[in-house]
């Protein structure tokens, strides 16, 4: 029997801290088992383990270690093996790696789509026949000896065991093995194959690629354990030694990562990705994402092909995680983008944005987890229209008056998973200072207000025009060019103060309004029994004006919103001639790109990345 001695080497020393278990052939069949493999073949145990048998005589399965069972470096927990409760019994007990089990399921499987099945054939039946004959008489000999030892009768198994010889005297034939064994059963060999050497650079990746990567899918005997026995009170001081031996193995890769490696990663990657091409499981790459972050426990309820097919891309993406830090490039070829991979994480803070990204995507956020916060209705209205016309989704949150921003900001930043952004008029040089030192990136300015930095005088006249009609307020040629003069007068007052402010310079101009405001008070002193004809709610005082802060709220609050609604179409027509913002943009648009890109590096996985 061909045993592969380098891949123990490696498993057994490369990693001074934590080793996958490895598993018996008994181990093996129990995994197919629980996973349901054995239905899917239409096998019973015995089927299978004839399947595991062939497979190491052709020496596509070898074990990295005999006997290994009874040696300490297997796991510390288990030295030796005891059978029956009784003693220790030396027998030859194969030893294998968790991921040669996904070899087994890969030559069933692609032996299964050839026409005609291997198992049809007549060599293939006699072949499992013998070999089933074997199996049955090391069982009828274990159970003689456990009856003898009990002091049972053992006349009824003896006669069987002497019946099973003489039929397998009578069909015992002489086979070939390996390459000559495979084609004489007509077994034919799938795309992706894993001989010693994989297994070696496997073996090395999962050792490092653990913080950072996913484990497989499979019993949870099969997991990495630590290699000496370790108090409850000590395992966070051992995790930190593996840290540092893993940081350093990462600096200096070169020492242990041999460019025959490199490019063994490369060529599984290529295999890999060529069965999953072919897989009609439709485990798409968000969908891997969401399983990727599932705990461990609940993910051994996948089974059979599915388990299956999972795995392979679990450790496409491990081979992926591991090159990336090592070469700090992706793989370039198969349309590999240049990037990060989406799925690697290198600590906590990375994860949780990877995670934030995939409840995102499937829609599993309980709340909102970007709010942009604006000063008022107005902004409030024209925000929402740009909101539903793009695809990036955040809330809109009217804070109802700057004065409560503090508040908000608190709010933010005790809840772990909202990403924030404010929007602030401009109303003096100490105000904006303060806010600046507050809230720091995560703000942006308007000067003096948002209408009058992102629409044009043409634009606020005419729908300001609009509204006076509506309250039937009807306007002389005079008047009309009153109004467009204090626009004017706002509009440069504001170019006025971003000039200064983009020269660190303290604004001059300290009475800028804005054109909302400067129209309110025309409004107010000019047609206050207009405005309380068609809001009746809104009161006038003795004198016949709207003076008190109440009806002034009052005033403020209709025409803003009738001002809003006017100037969103505006904003509705742009976004229409220019849907992907080439070539029109509005000053706020730019003004919260710090906010989309904080945005976009959190769902950057489930929006960008389809290839993994």
């Amino acid at each position: 029997m061909k045993i592969w001695k380098n891949a123990y080497k490696i498993w057994e020393n490369f990693c001074p801290y934590y080793r996958r278990r490895l598993l018996t052939r008994e181990d093996l069949v129990s995994w197919a088992e629980d996973a349901n493999f054995i239905d899917k073949f239409s096998y019973n145990q015995v089927y299978f383990k004839v399947f595991i048998g062939l497979l190491i005589e052709i020496e596509a399965l070898c074990p990295l270690i005999i006997n290994g069972e009874l040696l300490e470096s297997r796991f510390y927990e288990t030295p030796g093996v005891t059978h029956f409760g009784l003693k220790y019994i030396l027998s030859e007990i194969e030893l294998y790696h968790p991921i040669q089990f996904l070899e087994i399921i890969n030559w069933a499987f692609q032996s299964r789509k050839k026409e005609p099945p291997y198992y049809d054939n007549e060599e293939y039946l006699e072949y499992y026949n013998l070999r089933a004959l074997e199996m049955k008489i090391i069982d009828l000999k274990k159970i003689i000896k456990q009856y003898q030892y009990q002091d049972l009768d053992i006349s009824h198994s003896k006669k069987a065991l002497e019946d099973c010889q003489v039929q397998y005297n009578s069909n015992y034939r002489e086979y070939p093995k390996g390459e000559d064994l495979r084609k004489l059963l007509k077994i034919h060999s799938p795309m992706w194959k894993i001989n010693e050497k994989k297994l070696e650079t496997l073996i090395k990746i999962e050792s490092i690629v653990a913080p950072i990567g996913t484990d497989l899918v499979g019993p949870f005997n099969i997991g990495l354990i630590p290699i000496k026995k370790i108090r409850k009170n000590d395992i966070n001081e051992y995790n930190l030694s593996f840290k540092d031996w893993r940081d350093d193995l990462i600096k200096n890769h070169q020492n242990f990562i041999t460019t025959r490696d490199m490019e063994i990663m490369e060529k599984l990657e290529y295999e890999l990705s060529r069965m999953i091409s072919n897989d009609k499981s439709l485990i798409t790459s968000n969908w891997l994402d969401l399983i990727e972050v599932v705990t461990p426990h609940l993910r051994q309820n996948f089974k059979g092909e599915f388990s299956y097919q999972l795995n392979l891309r679990i450790i496409r993406r491990n081979i992926l995680r591991i090159y990336w830090e090592l070469n700090g490039e992706n793989m370039g070829y198969l349309g590999n983008p240049p990037r990060k991979p989406h799925f690697y994480w290198k600590n906590d803070e990375e994860f949780t944005v990877y995670l934030r990204s995939i409840l995102l995507f499937f829609g599993l956020n309980p709340s909102h987890t970007f709010i942009l916060y604006v000063p008022g209705k107005t902004e409030e209205i024209i925000l929402q229209q740009y909101v539903e016309r793009r695809w990036l989704k955040f809330l809109v949150k009217n804070m109802k008056g700057e004065d409560k921003s503090h508040f908000y900001k608190r709010v933010c930043e005790d809840i772990g998973d909202k990403d924030f952004y404010f929007l602030f008029d401009f109303h003096d040089l100490r105000n904006y200072e303060d806010k600046v030192s507050r809230f720091g990136e995560d703000c942006a300015f308007f000067y003096p207000d948002f209408i009058t930095e992102n629409f044009t005088i043409k634009q606020v006249y005419h729908a300001c025009i609009f509204i006076m009609n509506n309250l039937e307020i009807y306007l002389t040629e005079a008047k009309k060019e009153e109004i467009l003069e204090l626009l004017k007068k706002e509009k440069e007052k504001s170019k006025l103060i971003i000039q200064t402010i983009k020269n660190n310079s303290n604004p001059s101009i300290r009475s800028a309004k804005g054109f909302e405001n400067v129209l309110i008070d025309y409004l107010r002193n000019n047609y206050p029994k207009e405005i309380n004809s068609k809001f009746p709610y809104i009161l006038l005082d003795d004198n016949g004006y709207i003076t008190g802060k109440d009806q002034t709220k009052k005033l403020k609050q209709e025409f803003k919103k009738l001002l809003a609604n006017k100037l969103k179409i505006h904003l509705i027509k742009s976004l229409e001639r220019d849907s992907e913002r080439k070539k029109e943009k509005f000053p706020f648009e730019i003004k919260i790109e710090p906010f989309i890109n904080k945005m976009l590096q959190v769902i950057n996985a489930a929006a960008y990345w389809t290839n993994y």
